[in-house]
């Protein structure tokens, strides 16, 4: 061999100490490499925008280790053994995953933050619209119990107030209109617009009747509140009322020079007092609420199907009413005949105005009278509840006989318990004792309006069981 040259062993020598320096730095550089995320470059993390920072350090994660399985499994094995691991970094969609538990194949995309927003957001609205669904439906139970009428069939006892079968009428063009605001149009003009006009109505009547000095200031008043009961509760009694009022207020005043020659208590045009109007109403207006307490505003007719409870109340006021045109007719028709009346008891002839004394004319007023009102019952029948059968048209020829029995009632207590006198000062029949009266008949025990009460009063009983026995 060759001997070295001196002057290149310091070469030889550099060349080999720059060999290993250079594989002393790449030593160390290796031992140096960060293990984490939190010892990268900065710029690497900066670079990347914030809302994507999250996936950037995922990213360099799973660059920095060979496969995240490996990675999983390996901190289950050491899992509570002292061994210190890295907390795992989950992106936006990966967490929403943990907590949903919902694992996804990982061929599927995964959704960005602004899709998981409106996913989020729309879950909240859902459970709002339920919410309020539910709130919805616990007011309209609410609404439905308090406009909601309803009526339970009582079978044979005519059943209680409640359901109107009826049509519905919704607003709908409110923007609060449901079921819960639907109301029926029966159930509207019952409660609302049926009083109304039976104010209304009655106002005008009583005013006109006062002005017409048909009643005084008094009787137009109790007149007044009669009228409005009666129209509020059902039409067909109000029907009765108006034509034993009307019809009676236009005989007072026919024949009025007669009236006044025979009559000391005559005055013009009737005016009537508060006493007299509830002596002929007193007892149709119980009767009429009565009858609305059980059956509502219904309005049936007289047969088999209804109660026996409520065809004894309907067939009582009928003969009220009966009763009542029956004795007007009779008196205001009878004075003016020009028969000679004679007393009930005794058959004998007695002076015009007599209490207790009648004619045949008067007799048969009193019939028509009677069957006047049963008409007005059947037609306002025919036109509201729609009743038309054979034996409806009894109830004529019954209120025919109510009237003319109704009539004989009250001229016989006239005859027996009212007092009647001649006055020979001012030569009329009188209802008073004094020492210029003679006496014609009769107890001073009741007055006029006492006596209409009663005769009221017991026709309206006996119409009542015959109306049940036939009906």
């Amino acid at each position: 061999m060759r001997p070295l040259d001196r002057k290149q062993t310091p070469d030889i020598r550099a060349d080999g100490a720059d060999e290993a320096l250079k594989a002393a730095t790449t030593s160390q550089r290796t031992d140096e490499k960060p293990s984490t995320s939190e010892s990268r470059p900065k710029e690497v993390v900066d670079y990347i925008p914030i809302q994507n920072q999250a996936a950037a350090q995922k990213l360099l994660q799973k660059m920095s280790h060979p496969t995240q399985k490996h990675q999983q499994q390996r901190g289950q094995r050491y899992k509570g053994k002292g061994k210190d691991e890295e907390k795992p970094v989950f992106t936006l969609d990966e967490w929403e995953r943990s907590k949903t538990g919902v694992n996804y194949p990982s061929g599927i995309e995964e959704a960005s933050d602004e899709d998981l927003a409106w996913q989020l957001q729309n879950q909240f609205d859902l459970e709002d619209q339920v919410q309020m669904n539910r709130q919805k439906a616990a007011a309209e139970n609410i609404k439905l119990k308090m406009f909601r009428f309803e009526r339970d069939d009582g079978g044979e006892h005519g059943g209680a107030r409640g359901r109107v079968e009826s049509s519905h009428l919704q607003f709908s063009s409110s923007p609060l209109a449901s079921p819960a605001w639907t109301l029926t149009i029966a159930a509207m003009e019952r409660t609302l617009i049926q009083p109304i006009a039976a104010i209304l109505i009655s106002s005008a009547i009583a005013l006109r009747a006062y002005k017409r000095r048909s009643l005084n200031f008094s009787g137009a008043l109790a007149g007044f509140i009669v009228m409005a009961i009666h129209l509020a509760a059902n039409f067909r009694y109000a029907a009765m009322l108006l034509v034993f009022f009307f019809s009676s207020s236009a005989l007072t005043k026919r024949g009025a020079s007669k009236k006044r020659a025979v009559d000391a208590e005559y005055k013009e045009g009737g005016q009537r007092n508060w006493i007299q109007v509830l002596s002929n109403s007193i007892i149709a207006t119980v009767l009429v609420v009565t009858i609305w307490s059980l059956t509502g505003w219904e309005d049936s007719c007289l047969d088999a199907k209804q109660s026996t409870l409520i065809k004894a109340l309907v067939g009582g006021l009928i003969g009220h009413y009966c009763c009542c045109n029956g004795d007007t007719w009779s008196s205001e028709l009878g004075v003016l005949s020009d028969e000679e009346p004679r007393m009930i008891t005794t058959f004998k002839q007695v002076p015009k105005g007599t209490n207790g004394a009648v004619t045949i004319a008067g007799l048969l007023a009193a019939a028509e009278a009677g069957g006047v009102i049963g008409l007005t019952y059947l037609v306002s029948g025919l036109i509201g509840a729609k009743c038309f059968h054979v034996k409806q048209l009894l109830i004529i020829p019954l209120s025919a006989l109510a009237g003319l029995c109704g009539s004989l009632i009250d001229s016989l207590l006239g005859a027996t318990v009212q007092y009647s006198g001649y006055c020979q000062v001012r030569k009329k029949v009188v209802g008073t004792q004094s020492p210029t009266v003679k006496k014609i008949s009769g107890l001073d025990i009741l007055d006029n309006n006492g006596v209409n009460l009663v005769s009221i009063l017991l026709t309206t009983v006996l119409t009542s069981l015959v109306f049940t026995a036939i009906f």
